[in-house]
């Protein structure tokens, strides 16, 4: 099996985190296209990998517009629910997870204001298996991509503001 997308949607199948009703599959659907677009579109090429212009000019777009209009469009998406889709935790929730981690390693308290998304993010990191996870000795929190990118490529963190 090729292909990141099929590949998660396989796992999800095989593992129960996928949609049971119509309305939590149009919401799966539905975040799960929005989340990668901006994220893959605005974030990962746009900025950290191969910015149209400068790195400055292009983290500084992206801090001052659209992380914080994304991060508010995830919050309105999810609401009052405690996962995406709803009550059930579902492969989205993975990938938003994800998302917001390295959103908040970019820019450290981007989404403090949002307190439904760092409800979600703290609810996550309590899932067994996940909490065990991110303790252990396998968890890699950097570098967040590979040596290619501008921004989270590194050996060193660094945030995004102390790039030149």
């Amino acid at each position: 099996m090729t292909q990141y997308a099929a590949i998660m949607r396989h796992l999800a199948r095989k593992h129960g985190l996928i949609a049971s009703t119509e309305e939590a599959s149009v919401r799966q659907d539905m975040i799960d296209q929005h989340a990668n677009q901006t994220h893959w579109n605005q974030f990962i090429l746009g900025v950290c990998y191969f910015p149209n212009v400068p790195f400055a000019e292009a983290r500084k777009n992206y801090i001052d517009t659209v992380q914080p209009q994304f991060l508010r469009e995830l919050s309105d998406f999810l609401g009052e629910r405690k996962w995406f889709t709803g009550d059930q935790l579902n492969f989205v929730d993975f990938m938003i997870y994800e998302i917001l981690d390295v959103n908040q390693l970019f820019k450290p308290g981007c989404f403090d204001n949002l307190p439904n998304l760092k409800a979600f993010h703290s609810r996550f990191q309590k899932i067994s298996g996940v909490k065990e996870y991110l303790q252990s000795d396998k968890c890699i929190k950097w570098p967040a991509f590979s040596k290619y990118f501008l921004w989270g490529g590194s050996a060193t963190y660094c945030s995004a503001e102390e790039i030149k």
